[in-house]
């Protein structure tokens, strides 16, 4: 999206406009080590902002979350929220949701992006990234197609069956957005299916700014879902990835079928199963029911994966709201050696997904969801 303006906003100063990007600051409520500016871009509809000056953070209502501040900026009756880490923004006019359903932002500068639309279903690709951050680069020791072959290339497509959506724009291999804080690097081969993925162990200081990277995602999450059980009361989060089965070579079998379904659904985070069950069984059986090109899909519930860090935290910080489906789609639409992709399988894939959503739609019915918009 063309970005045509901006703020910049330093604690204590006043708002201002800038180029193409802008700069604030987290303010003193973060520890020392994390108070550095951001780099945000602000989408052009941010002409609902011009003439607005305030001070960072006094004069501006600031929510607290997690000694994070958000920021809410409000002119003539027009709430924009807008949160925002490293460069990517959420935004939306709520006085004109019916009519733009969907807002984004310039990704070129984010580690994410979060795109609020209407409903109460979202859909998360945060494995889809492949970028790096400069200093992260010469670190590494894995050569681009490596990368790629245990990254998710294939997945942000797929979100696009919903409004709200979730990427992440970052290789897992700077920042693993489905491990918990204490495992999103990966240091050690274990970590990371035997992989040497350090050359050099990261510094102290690059350590630092891969975990704000982190944090400011685990923020504006926290954000986005407060906002969907706001309006909505319950939601869905489909958590959608993708996993290799040729493991040894380009040539070499496939993985055992009967261990390794086509569709892995994973609930072993849900922390009230019972309360969600008919929503995951309609789910899995509208999925299997639809017709992949004259034949059903394998697809089982937590075989092979149950669910990361993303799910456990949804489930966690929105027990009772939120539902978080794990769902891995095993590379049998792509050479995952490669790279390549059978772009007739992929689109299966996702008119399959894109199946499922009347059921889920039906299904928080039942679970008590409030102001559902028309499909």
């Amino acid at each position: 999206m063309e970005v045509n303006r901006c703020l910049r906003m330093e604690c204590g100063g006043r708002a201002r406009r800038g180029g193409d990007t802008a700069l604030v600051d987290r303010g003193p409520t973060l520890p020392k080590r994390r108070r550095r500016s951001l780099r945000l871009a602000l989408p052009a509809h941010s002409r609902l902002l011009e003439g607005f000056h305030a001070t960072w953070p006094c004069g501006i209502s600031v929510p607290r979350i997690v000694a994070h501040p958000a920021i809410l900026l409000d002119k003539a009756g027009k709430t924009c929220h807008i949160r925002a880490i490293f460069g990517v923004i959420m935004m939306t006019d709520h006085s004109q949701a019916r009519s733009a359903k969907a807002r984004t932002v310039s990704e070129s500068e984010g580690a994410w992006a979060i795109v609020e639309g209407e409903g109460p279903i979202a859909a998360a690709a945060i494995h889809d990234g492949h970028e790096l951050r400069p200093e992260i680069r010469p670190l590494l020791a894995l050569s681009e197609e490596t990368r790629l072959r245990e990254e998710d290339p294939c997945t942000a497509g797929w979100t696009e069956i919903c409004g709200n959506r979730i990427h992440g724009l970052r290789s897992r291999f700077e920042v693993d957005l489905n491990r918990p804080a204490d495992a999103c690097v990966y240091l050690a081969p274990e970590q990371a299916w035997g992989l040497e993925v350090f050359r050099e162990q990261p510094s102290p200081d690059v350590m630092a700014r891969t975990m704000d990277v982190y944090d400011g995602f685990y923020l504006a999450l926290r954000g986005f879902f407060e906002a969907l059980r706001r309006r909505h009361g319950v939601f869905v989060v489909l958590d959608l990835h993708t996993y290799n089965h040729r493991r040894e070579g380009p040539v070499g079998p496939v993985a055992d079928p009967a261990a390794n379904p086509e569709v892995n659904v994973g609930t072993g985070t849900l922390r009230d199963r019972e309360k969600w069950d008919g929503l995951i069984r309609r789910f899995v059986g509208d999925l299997r029911a639809f017709d992949f090109g004259g034949r059903q899909l394998d697809v089982r519930e937590n075989v092979r994966f149950r669910g990361g860090h993303f799910p456990r935290w949804v489930h966690g910080m929105f027990e009772g709201a939120g539902c978080c489906l794990a769902i891995e789609v095993k590379k049998f639409f792509m050479d995952e050696w490669s790279g390549t992709v059978d772009e007739v399988q992929w689109k299966l894939v996702r008119e399959a997904l894109a199946s499922t959503l009347p059921g889920l739609r039906e299904s928080l019915v039942h679970n008590g969801v409030r102001n559902l918009p028309p499909p």
